[in-house]
């Protein structure tokens, strides 16, 4: 850290109103937004200063002589050193600290909604609800809150402490130098408690010689201070906090106010078990009406009747703010790190002059304060009415503070008829930023009057000063809620108001309530709803993101996603950070304020409902504007987060929104096991959606790859969170070869101004193996037609698409397909046979892959097809006397003939008429059979058959010899000639019964 971070200041006092002094905010790339005001540190402010470290307001102030009241900022001095970083210091003691605080209120907050209905309800249905909640509190809740409760102000308070003590600086022999040239220049010393400076009175020409001073760094305008219920605290609808039947009233949760004093005898301030404040603090009552105890009564009062707005708080911290704002900052330090407790808020109806709009030093401080002690400051916007351009004072336009303007309640709880009242300060403030931050009742408010002993106890006042600590009473009945981080209470807040339109005119006869998001010059983002902020106390996300790196992956944004109902809002706070906190004093180096957006969408159809990408603020909002699944995008605008890694914020949301994770792709597929070369197949890609959001426009890319076509682009639409959807692919591989085909799958959206996308790939494989077929036949001579011809065919790969039948004909010179094919793996083709002679066939199998057999060149079976009738004849001699009947045979066939199968000879002795096979029969084609007749002499007849091995059969039936027989005494012997055979073994054919 170099010297100039943590020097130390000297402050000193003016009576004269600052002029206004111009900023330049650099234009940032955001839609026409400005990215920050990057130009607001002190040591970039100060290159441009007389001497380079004379405030121009001093300088302009200094112009009308006489003396100058200002805050003299001084260095360590010689030999001295500055602390270690601050900036880690700080961030060491927070988290030390803020991981219980956040574990005991997240167990607050679940405690005090466990009767909330789980379901998102619209306004009039949470109002119905709320009644039904406060049967259901279970007394054992009570107990356990009140010692979270506990846990969380004691956590808080030592944090506080914790981040004083990394903050103190050690300047006391610069200060007493310095106090001692200021009296030499003829000056006078006002304040010396400053722990890194001098407030002080001045001449207006020594400013230059203060300036030479090398124990000097700065030289600030120390503008003097200007102080800026019964109706009130119901119109903004706090008893909906107090009729809870879990009593939100502040319990032990404690309020900072500087100001004019506090009247701590106050009857109202009976309830108050504490109040703090440090030496020479004294109440005024004379020169401020008794500005400090009526601000603090409409924060505190236990009053029946006028009873302020936490009235059960536990402590009061107080410290005036007599004279300049330079005691004003010291007071506040002393606030959180002086006493023996701290606030959790502190009310600022205190304001430095009209700002112009400009961003001040000063202003710097504030942002520090809040921002370094986890304590939200409530500012008055101011009483300088309408503006062409800002009426706000210093320091309202400080970034993290909450500058409140002024609502005239008209006296009646009725909201819809109240209107600002015409002297509070009006907005934006330079760079068109957002200011005031909020409204609240401001007038003809009743409260502690600081000189009860001798008046009234109330008293009647006006003015932004009294609408400050009606938000101030919010926050604090927020941290008794478990609401715990001033972040999260000015977003919930804001989120929660309802807006309020002056229809950017003067008069307020045009004003009125608006729906949705609208943020106003008069009253903000809206009029202070406690009603609404009480049902959505909890409603609220931590979070951080990192700058800009315009890649999907969720560290410079994040998603949120819940139902959001016609004209509901959300709301984004982040706060202005410095390197340093500097007690008392303009923080030493400021950081640029990040540029973060917040846009709004239907994640049921991916549309941009709303957005807001204002460069310059630290407050963003958007709106619905029908009942829609809302998804609301953090992002960081800027590249870089100045000071830190990631930048932290709050978003205020609806009940039962979560943080959930953008979309995210996995995929699963199928396709045949294997495919072949050349084949048209399907594929279904089944895409998932693992994200917690809905993808839209989701586009699924399969690219072509040499060797397979049908890749395309299909869009799979919207893919709700956790689902998945399939498609299927019509692929056809074309001259692939054998392996898998790898072809490159993408899986893209478009979705909440990010694209997703997920790369893989689609393996297919080819397989170029031959299916194999074959046929069989059991026979191999026929003499009918059709032939069937049994076949099988196999493939353990794509598996068999066809199987054809080819023959080669008798004589034929190749095989020729016969138009028969078949599915599946076996069967039986029929083919009809023309030609006689030999027929050779086979098969040939076309897997699904394609892979084809080809056509046959040999057999795989065959048969020979003859349908001719052979010729069988036999001749015996005409007479036979004592011995064996010779019958000649003979047998012809047709070529091309299959073989001859056998000669049966058949015999009938006349008179009969029925042919009796012989027993003899003949193997070949012709020969001589002796047959000796059985039935004694007689007149014999003879017929012969004959048959080939395809079944053809001569079974005429006609006798084709006869003889006479005469027998001998003795029976003859039988004889076969001519026969290559055993009689009777061949197989019979029975001519029939013939005469």
């Amino acid at each position: 850290m170099t010297a100039a971070v943590l020097r130390t200041v000297l402050v000193l006092t003016f009576t004269l109103a600052a002029p206004a002094f111009a900023i330049t905010p650099e234009d940032g790339g955001n839609g026409g937004g400005i990215e920050a005001e990057a130009a607001l540190s002190l040591a970039d402010q100060q290159r441009g200063w007389t001497a380079g470290k004379i405030d121009p307001a001093a300088e302009a102030i200094a112009a009308a002589g006489g003396l100058v009241d200002v805050m003299i900022h001084v260095g360590p001095g010689p030999g001295g050193a500055e602390p270690a970083d601050g900036a880690a210091a700080v961030a060491a003691a927070k988290s030390a600290h803020r991981p219980q605080i956040e574990v005991s209120s997240k167990r607050l907050r679940e405690l005090g909604n466990r009767s909330r209905p789980p379901q998102s309800l619209n306004e009039q249905q949470e109002r119905a609800a709320v009644a039904a909640m406060r049967a259901l509190v279970i007394p054992q809740d009570e107990v356990e809150m009140d010692k979270l409760r506990a846990e969380i102000d004691s956590a808080r308070d030592d944090l506080r402490k914790a981040v004083g003590s990394a903050t103190r600086v050690d300047r006391e022999a610069s200060k007493a130098a310095i106090a001692q040239l200021v009296l030499r220049l003829g000056g006078v010393v006002r304040d010396e408690t400053l722990q890194s400076g001098v407030a002080a009175s001045v001449p207006a020409t020594a400013l230059t010689d203060l300036a030479a001073d090398p124990l000097v760094v700065r030289i600030l305008f120390d503008p003097q201070t200007d102080y800026e219920l019964n109706i009130s605290v119901p119109s903004a609808q706090y008893d909906a906090w107090w009729n809870d039947a879990n009593v939100y009233d502040g319990g032990l949760f404690d309020f900072g106010v500087v100001d004019s004093g506090v009247q701590q005898n106050h009857p109202a301030f009976a309830g108050v078990a504490s109040f703090y404040t440090n030496s020479g603090s004294t109440v005024d009552s004379d020169s401020t009406q008794g500005h400090g105890t009526h601000v603090t009564g409409i924060v505190a009062s236990s009053n029946a009747t006028y009873r302020g707005g936490a009235y059960g708080l536990d402590a009061i911290i107080w410290a005036q703010s007599d004279g300049t704002q330079t005691t004003t900052m010291s007071n506040m330090d002393y606030l959180v790190t002086g006493a023996v407790q701290s606030p959790e808020v502190v009310n600022h109806s205190l304001g430095y002059g009209a700002s112009a709009g400009v961003y001040s030093p000063n202003d710097s401080f504030y942002d520090a304060f809040v921002d370094n002690f986890d304590v939200m400051v409530t500012k008055s916007a101011g009483n300088s009415g309408w503006g062409a351009s800002t009426t706000i004072t210093w320091p309202g336009t400080a970034y993290n503070l909450m500058t409140v303007a002024n609502m005239d309640d008209l006296n009646t709880t009725d909201r819809t008829d109240d209107v600002r009242r015409s002297s509070s300060s009006t907005g934006p403030v330079s760079s068109s930023r957002r200011k005031p931050d909020i409204t609240a009742p401001g007038t003809n408010i009743l409260s502690a009057n600081s000189t009860w002993t001798t008046e009234t106890d109330f008293v009647s006042k006006s003015g932004t000063s009294m609408a400050a600590p009606h938000v101030a009473a919010a926050i604090i009945l927020m941290e008794d809620g478990g609401n715990n981080n001033p972040v999260a209470q000015k977003a919930v807040l804001i989120n929660t108001a309802d807006a309020w339109t002056s229809n950017n005119t003067e008069v307020d006869t045009d004003d009125g309530p608006v729906s949705g998001s609208f943020w106003d010059k008069s009253y903000g983002w809206g009029y202070l709803d406690m009603w609404e902020a009480h049902y959505n106390r909890a409603d609220y996300f931590t979070g951080s993101v990192i700058g800009r790196d315009d890649a999907p992956d969720d560290d410079d944004y994040k998603l949120y996603s819940g139902t959001m109902f016609n004209n509901e809002k959300a709301t984004l706070v982040w706060q202005k950070r410095a390197t340093t906190y500097v007690p008392g004093a303009p923080s030493t180096d400021q950081h640029t304020l990040t540029d973060l957006n917040l846009r709004l969408y239907d994640e049921t159809d991916g549309a941009l409902i709303d957005s807001d990408l204002t460069g310059s603020d630290n407050v963003q909002q958007v709106a619905s504007n029908a009942t829609i699944d809302g998804l609301i995008k953090v992002y960081a605008w800027s590249t870089s987060i100045a000071g830190l890694s990631s930048e932290p914020y709050v978003l205020a949301t609806e009940e039962n929104f979560s943080a959930v994770s953008p979309p995210s792709f996995t995929w699963s597929y199928s396709t045949p096991v294997w495919v072949g070369p050349s084949q048209d197949f399907n594929s279904t890609v089944t895409v998932f959606n693992t994200g917690g959001a809905a993808s839209h426009n989701t586009n699924t890319t399969l690219t072509n790859v040499a060797g397979i076509i049908g890749g395309a682009t299909v869009n799979y639409g919207t893919l709700p969170a956790a689902s998945n959807s399939a498609q299927v692919w019509s692929l056809t591989t074309s001259g692939a070869a054998a392996g898998p085909l790898v072809l490159p799958l993408s899986i893209s959206s478009a979705s909440y101004g990010e694209v997703y996308t997920y790369a893989s790939t689609l393996s297919v494989n080819v397989e170029t193996t031959i299916p194999i077929s074959d046929c069989t036949l059991s026979q191999i001579y026929t003499n009918s037609t059709p032939v069937p011809i049994p076949w099988t065919a196999s493939d353990t790969q794509t598996g068999v698409n066809r199987t054809d039948l080819y023959a080669l004909s008798p004589g034929g010179a190749s095989y020729i397909y016969t138009g028969l094919s078949s599915v599946g793996t076996g069967g039986t083709n029929n083919l009809g046979l023309g030609t006689q002679g030999q027929w050779d066939f086979a098969m040939s199998s076309v897997d699904v892959g394609g892979n084809w057999e080809g056509i046959p060149a040999s057999s795989e079976c065959s048969v020979f097809f003859d349908s001719v009738t052979p010729v069988a004849s036999v001749s015996t001699p005409a007479n036979v006397a004592g011995a064996d009947i010779p019958l000649t045979f003979s047998y012809t066939d047709t070529a091309p003939a299959s073989p001859l199968s056998s000669v049966d000879l058949w015999v009938r002795k006349v008179p009969e008429v029925v042919w009796t096979y012989t027993g003899l029969s003949a193997f070949s084609a012709n020969g001589v059979i002796n047959y000796a007749p059985l039935g004694g002499d007689g007149t014999y007849e003879f017929m012969a058959t004959g048959g080939d091995a395809a079944g053809n059969a001569d079974t005429s039936g006609a006798a084709e010899s006869t003889t006479v027989y005469v027998p001998e005494p003795t029976q003859p012997l039988l004889l076969i000639t001519g026969v290559s055979g055993l009689a009777g073994l061949a197989r019979r054919r029975n001519p029939g019964p013939h005469a």
